[in-house]
């Protein structure tokens, strides 16, 4: 991907998340969703369909990163609204993005390669921004603040963040 060159760390490749990437997708989620754990599992808690359900409709994205053939890591965004019950909604302007890297890769700067892929994507579509809900005391926050998602709602457990990009009118 040319967006990002100079930037993707060594060993990695970086790819555009495809409508064939269903599983990956699904397995980013649990990333997310399984911080804390050394090894996360499979499933998802419950009512998290909404995130990955159908994923490759026309107005989802995403990036994906291998070493080799092996899967490490992805973030994608796609456009929820109020009634899918999700945790970082914030406005229908805002893609909701999520994002997971596996443990043994983790501290490496993949997080940050993958949202900068994310909000370079959504620069390219001409999307307002992305939104986000983290843990607070989910180290990740520090990323999402240096990636200049600021924060438009502390809640009891986790915060509520936006990122807005240079098409947005906010």
């Amino acid at each position: 991907m040319t967006f990002l060159e100079g930037f993707e760390p060594t060993g990695f490749e970086l790819r555009r998340a495809e409508a064939g990437d269903a599983d990956l997708v699904r397995r980013v989620l649990c990333l997310a969703t399984g911080w804390r754990d050394d090894e996360p599992g499979y499933e998802l808690p419950p009512g998290h369909d909404a995130y990955h359900e159908d994923w490759g409709r026309p107005d989802d994205f995403g990036v994906v990163v291998f070493v080799g053939m092996e899967f490490v890591g992805g973030a994608y965004a796609r456009r929820v609204g109020p009634a899918d019950g999700t945790y970082g909604f914030v406005d229908p302007d805002l893609w909701e993005l999520s994002l997971g890297v596996e443990p043994a890769y983790r501290r490496q700067g993949l997080g940050r390669l993958l949202i900068e892929a994310l909000k370079a994507r959504s620069i390219e579509k001409g999307i307002s921004g992305l939104s986000l809900s983290v843990e607070l005391d989910n180290p990740a926050g520090k990323l999402y603040d240096a990636a200049r998602f600021t924060i438009v709602k502390e809640r009891d457990t986790d915060l509520l963040m936006a990122w807005r990009g240079p098409s947005s009118v906010h």
